[in-house]
């Protein structure tokens, strides 16, 4: 069953990539005055008047935000098929399009700047973002890889686009290896990239892989609960159950969760795997500084007694009853002691229950059972005989009375 454990958070910075800052006359540069000249100079040289004219008035209108001339500036520039376009024009009216929301547009015009000036990094960048942004992840994926390639900075976030453009189109060995790029440039790679790498594990339900992941995560951050909560959450998947609570209970020691349902959950596990004194401890967690409710002592005493812990169980309702005696802990105390086969001391936990309970019908069955066990069998019958008038115990009480009868059959047969 293959389910979306995680999302994978993978973003381009495009306002970043398409933050233009276009050149226009007399705008300040860096360097001397002779520089400066110089550079005004060589641009002059490269671009025609036209080209130049184009930009000029198509920038004008855009910063007055009249959009639709600065566009066509730059369209009616295009259509004279000028023989040396210069690349700044692609740049521009892409950001234009873009600017509009109008991505297959954009697309169009950097494609063209793109194949005219395959080397240009800036088309290149802006082509590639653009491409990502549109929805266009089979192209944007490698783009995304060769604008890294060819960035002198090397913006790690290229390689995140490009491993959420090959994600998105399920091409999941090449995000893998994206990722796997990413972390070799650091030698403290983010928690992000870790998490990009085990969603794909969990697409792929390559929970063995996943689970090794996780441990190299856990190399480098071992008080992350996230992550012991993750390797929980893989070995669920394996059906390692014990491994599982393990990496649960680490995780709660960690980071205790902050809703009672939460700790429901844990509390339930390890019922499941039959781990009494992490039951405990789940219980009295999830309590924080609330005191527990009667319900909460009775699984204590319960999980004691499965842990084989019954002198602990007893002393705990003990201290329990002593505090605020009821019925329902009375008899958890008698049950625990009838279950281990401490009868003459479950009889007395009975008769301790119906001075101060007379009505609790659970005592006389507790009680009949218990002398069942020690061949009792008059205390049997007082006990079973009352434990009848209680619809509950009805049946059981029969059945003890029932025993009664036959075996008083079977010593008169034997006298005769």
């Amino acid at each position: 069953m293959a389910k979306k454990y995680y999302t994978i958070l993978l973003s381009v910075v495009v306002a970043g990539f398409l933050a233009l800052s276009f050149p226009a006359v007399g705008q300040d540069q860096k360097g001397s005055e002779e520089d400066q000249q110089s550079a005004v100079d060589e641009e002059k040289d490269r671009m025609s008047k036209e080209a130049q004219t184009a930009m000029v008035e198509a920038q004008r209108a855009f910063e007055k935000k009249d959009f639709a001339t600065a566009k066509k500036f730059l369209i009616d520039y295009l259509a004279t098929k000028p023989a040396d376009v210069p690349p700044e024009v692609y740049l521009m009216l892409g950001f234009y399009w873009y600017n509009e929301s109008k991505f297959d547009e954009a697309i169009k015009v950097f494609k063209e700047g793109h194949e005219k000036f395959p080397d240009h990094h800036d088309i290149l960048s802006y082509y590639a973002a653009v491409l990502y942004e549109g929805g266009k992840f089979a192209e944007a994926g490698p783009l995304m890889e060769k604008t890294y390639e060819t960035s002198t900075k090397k913006p790690i976030n290229l390689l995140e686009a490009a491993a959420g453009a090959y994600y998105q189109i399920e091409k999941y060995a090449d995000a893998k290896r994206v990722i796997r790029k990413m972390m070799s440039t650091t030698k403290e790679p983010k928690e992000n990239w870790f998490n990009m790498l085990l969603g794909i594990c969990f697409e792929e339900e390559k929970y063995d892989e996943a689970e090794k992941i996780i441990f190299e995560a856990l190399n480098l951050f071992p008080m992350s609960a996230v992550y012991w909560q993750q390797l929980g959450m893989v070995r669920q998947a394996k059906e390692d159950w014990y491994g599982m609570a393990g990496a649960m209970e680490i995780r709660t020691n960690i980071k205790p969760p902050e809703k009672t349902a939460d700790f429901k959950e844990i509390y339930n596990i390890y019922n499941s795997l039959n781990l009494p004194l992490r039951v405990i401890k789940g219980i009295e967690m999830s309590a924080k500084d609330k005191a527990l409710e009667e319900k909460e002592y009775l699984q204590i005493a319960d999980a004691y007694a499965r842990a084989m812990k019954i002198d602990k169980a007893v002393s705990y309702l003990d201290k329990q009853i002593q505090k605020k005696p009821s019925s329902a802990l009375m008899l958890k105390k008698a049950e625990i002691l009838l279950n281990a086969r401490k009868n003459k001391e479950a009889i007395k936990a009975c008769d301790d229950l119906i001075a101060f309970n007379p009505n609790e019908g659970g005592a006389y069955k507790i009680k009949g059972l218990a002398s069942w066990d020690l061949e009792d069998w008059e205390g049997m019958r007082v006990a079973f005989t009352r434990a009848q008038s209680f619809k509950e115990h009805r049946r059981e009480a029969e059945d003890g009375l029932d025993y009664l009868k036959s075996l008083d059959e079977a010593k008169k047969s034997s006298m005769q």
